[in-house]
């Protein structure tokens, strides 16, 4: 059974009672903690799978320094979370001393004391994040940290910008024992074997056991453990045998409640299963204008509908400022005309008088993303702002067959090529012309991935079209250059910067990329375009009001 930790609306809060809390279709949000930390109330499972997310002895860094005592601090820590980036100055982290964990690159509450931090949608402030550098040369990633929120709602089975991964269990575990923790792709035995001795070793006694209840791992996870804290005492589902597990059992029990708890990281949603924390929500419910798909309809003909509702709307009811504020964004909580003229914008499908957004061919409400692999131009940006205008076109990419020779060159690393380079899951530099970021062309085909091969080739189908169905695989991988899944464009103001690649700093700097990358590909000057791009016919002006509506998808995450 999935939980919810949102507060239920008949326990609105006393900032709700002054706008009104009165029915399951309030538009008032609700004030909630998606991220409690320590000691506030959760289901056990999220509890502890909270405490899994934020381990840092599960690190590569911390298996080759701990010792004999695996409950006691390291001397010292890793240089890779030393310090972190926030809006381009490099200060402090809040894990200096320690080593990487899931936490340490998916924040939620620990920058809110940082110079110009604040809360996290669970990805961190950088264009990209450090690693523990190792013996591939790998310091940083190639691409920003993905927020971790409403993965609950995922009905598909590609994971990670590139869709490597076919579950969230394979995500997590991949994080886990790879690369992101400091583990090389050959070292899964080792990591395996780390984690399932600090599991047998806890004895409660860290600093971050300890914030939880400081009980040993070995009860939490015991089926017949007695005198577990009620707080922590998880569900039968998700316990076993302790003593008999072996390591990979361990890892299969980690993993499970790591996603109990990242499944519980839910947007505001009432008891209908309606969005309600953004202002954008708000004025969907006070205008009595739908809000979800009806039963079999498609996210695409809910907009349209939306869309329809919306033109014949001849006296909007407005969110007005200073009702209810946001805690956790620097913006009034507020929905009017500008912000209107940003949705029906948004909604805009080509052919129709005004400014054309198009954007809902890939970012239709409620969720605001088809979770498809698209080509908006980002990568050619960021490659031709290190070499050239018009670089990435002339960049040789190999063919299906040229890729499979030398999988050493081209595909990422795998435990036979451990020290592979990487070249196109890469950032560009202007030195390396060789060096770029393909996106999902580094998974489709890729024998080394084959869990993922199913999932992205329906993904590949739906964004392409009935075409896809009959190229092969040389073709369609040329399909994939550049392809990044949608991301969710809900509660942007916690996830900036913006782009696989972190390039686009604000919401300004994204519109203005639509601006231009629309305008290049209506002149086939886009390689690879998504066909969906040269049908954006927005200008500079039409932007203010995009903007807006943008920013009042925000809701708080306290």
């Amino acid at each position: 059974m999935r939980h919810h930790h949102r507060a239920p609306l008949a326990l609105c809060g006393s900032l709700l009672l002054a706008a009104g809390c009165s029915n399951s279709n309030d538009p008032a949000p609700p004030r909630v903690s998606p991220d409690p930390g320590p000691g506030d109330p959760v289901p056990p499972e999220v509890a502890v799978g909270e405490r899994l997310f934020r381990e840092p002895r599960f690190a590569q860094f911390f298996a080759v320094n701990a010792g004999g005592d695996l409950n006691q601090a390291l001397p010292t820590g890793d240089r890779a979370v030393d310090t972190i980036v926030v809006d381009g100055v490099e200060q402090v982290s809040p894990f200096a001393d320690s080593t990487q964990s899931c936490a340490s690159c998916h924040l939620s509450d620990q920058g809110v004391t940082l110079p110009g931090g604040g809360v996290r949608a669970w990805t961190d402030f950088a264009r990209s994040a450090k690693t523990t550098e190792r013996a591939d040369g790998v310091r940083e990633t190639a691409r920003k940290v993905a927020p971790l929120v409403d993965l609950a709602h995922r009905e598909d089975g590609t994971f990670h910008a590139d869709g490597e991964y076919a579950s969230l269990g394979a995500a997590i575990e991949g994080a886990l024992l790879g690369r992101k923790l400091g583990w090389m792709a050959n070292e899964r035995d080792a990591a395996v074997a780390n984690l399932a001795a600090v599991l047998r070793a806890d004895d409660g006694t860290t600093a971050n056991g300890l914030a939880y209840g400081g009980v040993p791992y070995s009860q939490l996870f015991d089926i017949d453990a007695v005198d577990v804290p009620t707080e922590y005492a998880m569900p039968d589902h998700l316990l076993f045998d302790f003593d008999a597990a072996t390591d990979e059992e361990l890892v299969d029990g980690v993993v499970a409640v790591i996603a109990e708890y990242l499944d519980a990281q839910e947007l505001g949603r009432d008891s209908s299963g309606n969005p309600l924390g953004s202002p954008y929500d708000a004025f969907l419910a006070e205008n009595a204008l739908p809000r979800q798909p009806d039963a079999g309809e498609s996210d695409l003909e809910y907009a349209r509908r939306l869309a329809t509702e919306l033109d014949a709307l001849t006296d909007p009811v407005f969110i007005d400022a200073g009702v209810v504020e946001f805690e956790t964004h620097d913006q009034d909580y507020a929905f009017g005309a500008l912000e209107l003229e940003g949705l029906r914008t948004f909604l805009r499908e080509p052919g129709a008088a005004g400014a054309v957004g198009n954007c809902v061919a890939c970012h239709a409400p409620p969720r605001f993303t088809d979770d498809l692999f698209r080509n908006t131009g980002v990568t050619q940006a960021e490659y031709d702002a290190e070499h050239a205008v018009g670089a990435f076109f002339d960049m040789p990419i190999p063919s299906l067959a040229e890729r499979g020779a030398s999988p050493g060159i081209y595909l990422p690393a795998s435990p036979t090529k451990p020290l592979a380079p990487e070249a196109l899951r890469h950032r560009a530099r202007g030195v390396y012309p060789d060096l770029a970021d393909l996106g999902v062309w580094n998974v489709f085909a890729n024998p080394l991935m084959p869990d993922a091969q199913a999932p992205v080739r329906a993904a590949l189908e739906a964004a392409i079209g009935p075409d896809a169905a009959t190229m092969t695989d040389d073709e369609l991988l040329s399909r994939t250059i550049a392809s990044f899944r949608t991301p969710s464009l809900r509660d942007l103001g916690h996830k900036g910067p913006f782009g696989h690649n972190g390039m686009l700093a604000d919401l300004d700097a994204v519109l203005a990329h639509y601006v231009e990358y629309a305008d290049l590909a209506r002149m086939d000057l886009v390689r690879n375009a998504d066909p969906a791009l040269a049908d954006v016919a927005i200008t500079p002006a039409d932007s203010a009001a995009l903007v807006a509506f943008l920013r009042s998808l925000n809701e708080d995450l306290d």
